[in-house]
């Protein structure tokens, strides 16, 4: 019979593989199951692997060991054999284990159960809870087929201090409490690969992530409800399709730096006691909703939406959201436009450098923001925003709600942009001038006597109108001294100290 085709497995091939029972192929329960003796198998010979390791480790005989294995009474914490006060370590290597149920005789995880100490190394799981509550665990380059479902693990001491190494979860993670929530005492992961990761009721005591430096990663679904996490919060450079927070607290500083993108992300009546540094990441989609953040939030060099066109319910919303310190909006992207008129603010935030897209942005968030810069004495950037302020506001007045109002606001943006553009009134004036001189060498104003006397009698500007058209020059006064005043209002804004 051949041997396993993998290194340092003495072992035979199963039937019709080309590894032993060991390292071969799982598939799910019911067609393992079926296969006559597989699973069987697969408890022997799991069982004198360890007895053999265990063996190795002079700990007692072999037979004493296979005796203590198949014990169903005995446990780590009352075994029977003489362990020398040395708390063994047991790797095991590159071993495929199947799904089992507790009331099969091969369930493989009461042998596990037996261990104190178990380095899993590039093993692959078909299980989907593993039940060692009492022994020390650790995962390195570990494969998970299915969903695996996490309870407070006791961890195997490790470089990186974390359950799970290098693994790669194909299905989901999943934590939730039973009635009450469950408390995960150790970090989970690092330089780890999801699918979709969902917490619930679940109270994290240290860092769920520990990622090495610059390790870039993938997450489909990121999903936390009723949680707290009472240690700082960090995963940068990843890409997530949904990122949902849902009621939940984070005690110290949450990072999600240097995102490569976060397609959809959602965070809803949420507590932020610590910093909230987001620098140069990429949002789809964000959406805050009544949530707090106590300390400083940064959201510098970050990129927020995809469209540019004007659309329905697209723009970055900061709904009913509590800032307690300061935030920064330094040279941000907001794409799709941006929501922050109902935000409460105790210090005003910094959007120096940032990029709005007016389609998709009201009126009163352009207002917060002109306000910002007012307060710090930036008031060329104030009057950038209070001309994105009042080209809102005429999109949204109706011309017959308020005809005056629309007309002059109309006027305004016709003849400088609110005060903006300064070429606007000097090109009104250049083309103004020669208009003017067509009408009072082209034209004969004899059927406006009565005008004439009329405006004959207006004091203040009588000295200024020429005569027999003192009507029209009055008009064209009144032209020029408007664009005079836009003209220097315009450069006043531009120089204004």
């Amino acid at each position: 019979m051949a041997e396993c085709l993998l290194e340092d497995c003495n072992l035979n091939t199963y039937e019709h593989e080309d590894k032993c029972i060991l390292h071969c192929e799982k598939h799910e329960y019911s067609q393992d199951f079926h296969k006559i003796g597989f699973l069987n198998s697969f408890y022997r010979e799991l069982m004198y692997l360890i007895a053999s390791l265990l063996e190795s480790n002079e700990v007692g005989t072999k037979e004493h060991i296979l005796e203590y294995l198949e014990d169903e009474t005995a446990s780590n914490t009352t075994t029977t054999i003489n362990f020398n006060n040395i708390r063994i370590m047991i790797v095991l290597n590159e071993i495929y284990f199947p799904q089992s149920k507790d009331i099969d005789s091969f369930e493989y995880t009461r042998l596990l159960r037996k261990l104190e100490r178990i380095y899993f190394n590039y093993c692959k799981f078909s299980i989907s809870y593993l039940d060692l509550h009492n022994t020390e665990c650790f995962f390195h380059d570990c494969k998970f087929q299915n969903a695996l479902l996490l309870y407070n693990f006791y961890i195997l001491e490790n470089e990186s201090n974390v359950l799970f190494q290098k693994c790669e979860f194909n299905d989901g993670v999943v934590s939730f409490g039973d009635g009450r929530k469950m408390t995960i005492d150790n970090s989970l992961f690092c330089d780890c690969s999801f699918n979709k990761l969902t917490f619930e009721d679940t109270t994290f005591k240290q860092p769920i992530f520990k990622n090495s430096k610059g390790f870039t990663g993938e997450i489909k679904e990121f999903s936390m409800s009723n949680s707290i996490v009472e240690d700082r919060f960090i995963l940068n450079y990843h890409a997530v399709e949904s990122l949902s927070l849902v009621d939940t607290i984070f005690h110290e500083k949450v990072e999600l730096k240097k995102a490569r993108n976060i397609v959809d992300c959602s965070i809803s009546n949420c507590n932020f006691k610590g910093l909230v540094d987001c620098y140069t990441s990429n949002f789809d989609n964000l959406f805050i909703y009544k949530s707090i953040f106590e300390e400083y939030v940064g959201f510098e060099y970050c990129r927020f939406g995809t469209s540019y066109e004007k659309c329905e319910n697209c723009s970055t919303k900061f709904e009913y959201v509590t800032f307690l310190n300061f935030i920064n909006m330094r040279n941000t992207n907001f794409i799709s436009g941006l929501d922050f008129s109902s935000a409460n603010l105790k210090e005003y935030p910094n959007f120096l450098g940032a990029k709005i897209n007016p389609l998709n942005t009201n009126k009163e968030t352009f207002r917060i923001i002109k306000h910002s810069f007012d307060k710090i004495g930036n008031t060329s950037e104030a009057n950038r925003y209070f001309s994105c302020e009042m080209n809102k506001e005429m999109s949204e007045t109706l011309f017959l709600r308020s005809p005056a109002k629309k007309t002059m606001l109309f006027l305004n943006r016709l003849l400088s942009n609110f005060g903006q553009w300064y070429f606007l009134p000097l090109m009104w004036l250049l083309i103004l001038i020669p208009f003017h001189e067509w009408v009072v060498s082209s034209h004969s104003f004899d059927n406006l006597d009565t005008l004439n006397h009329i405006v004959k009698n207006i004091l203040p500007v009588k000295h200024f109108l020429n005569k027999d058209m003192e009507f029209i020059s009055l008009l064209f006064y009144i032209a020029y001294s408007g664009l005079i005043y836009h003209f220097i209002i315009s450069v006043k804004r531009i120089t204004k100290r």
